[in-house]
């Protein structure tokens, strides 16, 4: 009984399929990236910088964005229907904020792995390359599907 109303709560749908969607990303990963020795600079030292400064860029785009269009759309939302957001919200919401978590684990991670493998060449496994890239694409997909169910959304309100 409780797990139905749970699963009937604002925002929970969101939730499903954010973790669904890095699942499948991950499961994805882990078919066409095979086990094999990764490396950030295979051409060189610093060759990496400047696909680290795009990855960067685009996940303070998304970043902005997706934590813009949260609060934009919870306060203008909450001062018109007297503090109450609209249950319809929930779900893409959640959505948009599980984009935001993958992505800032992405570029975390992403760093985090760059330093490492610059005082080990063996530290980048095909392990944390899996999830990197599940993390990226996550990212990416739930802030796709998020702003579209969001736009769905807002129409039907």
């Amino acid at each position: 009984m409780q797990l139905k109303i749970l699963l009937f709560n604002p925002g929970v749908g969101g939730l499903l399929a954010g973790v669904t969607i890095f699942i499948v990303c991950f499961v994805t990963a882990c078919i066409n990236l095979r086990p094999d020795t990764y490396r950030f600079e295979a051409r060189g030292p610093g060759s990496f910088e400047p696909g680290l400064a795009r990855y960067i860029r685009l996940v303070e785009i998304i970043l902005g964005l997706g934590t813009g269009s949260i609060v934009v759309l919870a306060s203008s939302s909450i001062l018109r229907s007297g503090g109450q957001l609209p249950g319809a919200y929930g779900s893409p919401l959640v959505l948009l904020a599980t984009s935001v978590i993958c992505m800032v684990s992405f570029i975390a991670l992403l760093i985090y792995y760059y330093e490492e493998s610059l005082h080990d060449a063996n530290f980048y496994t095909h392990h944390k390359i899996r999830l990197v890239t599940a993390l990226g694409f996550a990212g990416l997909l739930c802030f796709a599907s998020g702003y579209i169910w969001l736009g769905f959304a807002l129409v039907r309100h």
